[in-house]
């Protein structure tokens, strides 16, 4: 049996945006999704950034791994925050 695929929506910040030059990223997955397999997706799809830090946040919260996460949650990549 074939899952229909959802798309997440991930907003970018700081260097990750300009680095990937664009605002978001769209991601395509088919089974129920955890925050650490959305990170795993996203350095899989963008070898770019595969070795860049970041944290995932959503809802406007840093969770944990094991945390699920739905098509309609605002989710984000958040940078190592740097400055002085």
């Amino acid at each position: 049996m074939n899952l229909p695929m959802k798309k997440y929506r991930v907003r970018l910040f700081s260097h990750l945006k300009y680095q990937l030059g664009r605002d978001f990223l769209e991601i395509e997955f088919s089974k129920k999704m955890m925050v650490q397999d959305l990170e795993q997706k996203i350095r899989n799809v963008n070898p770019e950034i595969a070795e860049v830090p970041f944290r995932l946040a959503v809802n406007h919260e840093f969770v944990s791994g094991t945390h699920s996460v739905r098509a309609e949650d605002e989710i984000a990549l958040i940078p190592p925050v740097q400055g002085g």
